[in-house]
């Protein structure tokens, strides 16, 4: 795993941990920049980067952001389905 993977996949451990403890402003903070990291450590279609626009979008849906929400979820369910083969779409 590269560095910037590596520290994506940290960030993403701590974030969820932050939501479990309901620290949602700290969360959002964390879920942005592992957001920035995935845009650069990932190829657009790559599933981590689906992730962070959904964890994203989820944070800020609690939050009553719900236009900037939808946004985040709505870049990765397309991300998700364009990985998905023809038949299954």
């Amino acid at each position: 795993m590269k560095g910037e993977q590596k520290l994506w996949s940290i960030l993403n451990d701590k974030l969820d941990t932050l939501h479990a403890t309901n620290r949602l402003p700290e969360a959002i903070r964390v879920a942005e920049t592992a957001l920035e990291i995935a845009k650069r450590a990932f190829k657009r279609g790559e599933t981590p980067l689906a992730t962070s626009f959904e964890k994203l979008g989820e944070l800020l849906e609690e939050k009553g952001d719900y236009t900037a929400a939808e946004a985040n979820l709505l870049k990765a369910h397309t991300i998700l389905e364009k990985g998905k083969p023809p038949d299954h779409r």
